[in-house]
């Protein structure tokens, strides 16, 4: 169920008094909904909003209670967002049924909701998770979804020209059209984007070209393909740095430190999934030497070539090459940046 935030409209001023946000982090949907209230309810309405990802339900509840949240002025309207970072939120919710209260549960996707932290104690789709949320509540409350995020919401586009401005960046039609296509429509994803495009303005002072985004921004089939190469893991980065070090002390052409990245990579590949970790700096320190290696021109050709030489390469060690592909784009502007290719 989907229900936009102007269903704050329909309620009379006297189903509201006090408003408690339990959120993750601030974004658009929030702020939206936070002025909507205020806009409604002319400042008869006391709004407290509880941030932090990493929220402690025993000291939030506490602080709560001190509130007065089940007291005479409990409040009427609760608003859930990120409810998949609170790791009791079934108790948060027991607590919760004991208000008759509009209970707004606020994610960016309801398939989050469904398969990853719902399912780790009901494996209920959607649907089967409305029902049990009702279950916890008051007959009385409504449980009401906000809209999955939107790139086409006019929202959603107001708030990202704040962004925009906030970071002092400033896009062209046409870069901004390239932005929103490579972007997900995830927020967490979009915020970190504009912080990278923002630190690279600030060191260079290059205009934000829609050639610059294509390299900087990933779109989510390359990011997926970017999860294939965190398979390295810590062990396996010191033994290749060592590799590395002999092929640039032999001075070998760079076809050959790309062979071992590729061959590095396709041993990876092979570990269990579940040693599988993200990236460490090991791997780090191995493209700063293979970029410090070669111009940044021929590396990137070798890698094309990698990509488009064998066909019988499997899908799984050609996400992998593309990873590196990018980490390396990475780096080589952070060597642009630092004046050094």
């Amino acid at each position: 169920m989907q229900i936009h935030i102007d269903f704050l409209k329909s309620l009379p001023k006297s189903k509201l008094g006090r408003v408690y946000f339990f959120v993750g982090e601030e974004d658009y949907l929030i702020d939206t909904a936070i002025k909507r209230i205020i806009e409604k309810f002319k400042g008869g309405v006391d709004v407290k909003v509880f941030y932090g990802e990493e929220l402690s339900l025993d000291e939030l509840l506490k602080e709560a209670e001190g509130g007065d949240l089940f007291g005479q002025n409990r409040p009427k309207l609760l608003v859930i967002k990120h409810v998949h970072w609170v790791k009791k939120w079934k108790e948060l919710l027991e607590k919760v049924a004991r208000l008759e209260a509009y209970v707004v549960m606020v994610s960016e996707s309801l398939e989050l909701l469904s398969k990853k932290w719902f399912k780790s104690m009901f494996p209920m789709r959607p649907k089967a998770l409305e029902r049990s949320l009702k279950a916890l509540l008051p007959k009385s409350s409504e449980i009401v979804y906000f809209p999955i995020l939107k790139k086409d919401d006019p929202m959603f586009k107001k708030w990202l020209h704040r962004e925009l401005k906030k970071r002092n960046l400033i896009l062209t039609s046409e870069a901004l059209t390239t932005f929103l296509e490579r972007i997900p429509e995830k927020l967490r994803v979009i915020v970190s984007e504009m912080d990278k495009l923002a630190a690279y303005h600030d060191e260079t002072g290059e205009l934000i070209t829609p050639e610059l985004i294509k390299t900087m921004v990933h779109s989510e089939e390359e990011s997926e393909a970017f999860g294939v190469g965190n398979a390295l893991i810590s062990m396996q980065a010191k033994e290749l740095l060592h590799e590395v070090d002999l092929l640039l002390e032999e001075k070998v052409y760079p076809t050959y430190i790309m062979g071992a990245a590729a061959s590095a990579v396709d041993r990876a590949l092979k570990l269990k999934a579940g040693k599988a970790k993200r990236m460490p700096r090991q791997i780090a320190q191995i493209y700063k030497k293979f970029v410090r290696s070669t111009r940044a021109y021929d590396m990137m050709r070798i890698f094309d070539k990698l990509l488009e030489a064998d066909t019988a390469l499997k899908s799984t060690v050609r996400n992998a090459a593309i990873a590196v592909k990018l980490a390396f784009l990475e780096y080589i502007l952070e060597i642009k940046r630092n004046g050094n290719g």
